[in-house]
């Protein structure tokens, strides 16, 4: 093992490690402060949003994996113009219009999205409510996904993970959001304070 070799490796898989754990602690934390404020009704609600908000995230990050090899072959070998051209087209422009779309669903048909895990109609009421204020600033994921790895493709893992970091402070700010939904009466710094 050599840590020339080891220690970049490791870097370039450390923005995607920032980006899947703190998804995860956010998960837990919402699950946890739901079922002791919201009751059934909020925590079935967020498991539903989690499992919306997977249906645009995973594309997401099939596009930019599939766009990976493309760019760092080009880049390396010296093919600028066509790295560029990979860069815009693969990834910035087929994740944005994505998100871009998703967005535009969620705002006009959250019943439909919600009714696909539940047949409770006062569940799917009270998530479709909850999945507009929730996925508000779903658009802009393409955007920072894309860049995100589109800076891992071409070994800029430092970039990569300022990005992630960044995409977590926009999700923890619009949090305060996110109770609005369930319960207005309670802020995120009382559930967390």
């Amino acid at each position: 093992m050599q840590k020339e070799i080891l220690l970049p490796c490791l870097a370039l898989g450390i923005s995607t490690f920032v980006m899947l754990s703190t998804e995860s602690i956010l998960s837990i934390s919402f699950t946890s402060s739901l079922s002791r404020y919201g009751g059934d009704l909020a925590v079935g609600a967020m498991t539903i949003i989690t499992s919306v908000s997977q249906l645009a995230t995973l594309p997401l990050q099939g596009i930019c994996q599939g766009g990976q090899p493309i760019m760092s072959y080009n880049f390396g070998a010296g093919n600028r113009d066509t790295g560029k051209k990979s860069i815009f087209l693969t990834q910035f422009t087929a994740c944005t219009v994505f998100t871009g779309c998703f967005w535009l669903m969620m705002l006009l048909f959250p019943k439909g999205f919600a009714g696909i895990f539940s047949n409770n109609t006062e569940l799917i009421t009270y998530t479709a409510w909850a999945l507009r204020i929730y996925m508000a600033g779903i658009f802009s994921l393409g955007f920072q996904v894309a860049c995100q790895q589109s800076f891992m493709a071409l070994g800029q893992a430092k970039v990569s993970l300022l990005l992630a970091c960044i995409k977590k402070t926009d999700l923890v700010d619009s949090v305060d959001l996110y109770p609005a939904a369930f319960y207005p009466e309670q802020s995120i710094c009382c559930l967390f304070g």
